[in-house]
């Protein structure tokens, strides 16, 4: 369960850093909507379809930027204990397993989204991708 809420949110990095890296200003936006869609109401499609399929390098950030939360998730032994949303809500089920718990799922979370976004931002559009759609 705990790998499923990383790569969810890995997917919601995905979208923040094709958002901040898009220039046009239509693409832009439906993009942040992907993020809103995914932070609360937990729907990634928007994402795998708008952005994914077409940016074909952002797969490659996602399946990194999952790994490396997964790899964290794992040395510290995350555990997840309620099987419920996958929106912003999804964080609730570290809190059974104690304060290390929650401390390593929410690291383990924000390393997920962030370094996706991060990967994303940096390494998940071609050259030519930035000049004429951003």
């Amino acid at each position: 369960m705990v790998a499923a809420i990383l790569a969810t949110w890995a997917t919601f990095g995905l979208a923040f850093g094709a958002a901040l890296r898009i220039k046009d200003k239509e693409e832009k936006a439906l993009t942040f909507g992907y993020v809103v869609s995914g932070l609360v109401g937990g729907v990634t499609e928007p994402t795998i379809y708008g952005v994914m399929l077409k940016y074909k390098r952002t797969i490659v950030t996602l399946a990194i930027g999952g790994f490396i939360a997964g790899i964290y998730g794992g040395m510290t032994q995350v555990g997840l204990y309620v099987a419920g949303a996958s929106n912003f809500l999804s964080v609730v089920g570290y809190f059974a397993g104690g304060t290390s718990n929650i401390i390593n799922g929410f690291i383990a979370t924000a390393l997920a989204f962030f370094g996706t976004a991060a990967l994303t931002y940096f390494f998940g559009f071609e050259r030519e991708q930035n000049s004429t759609n951003s």
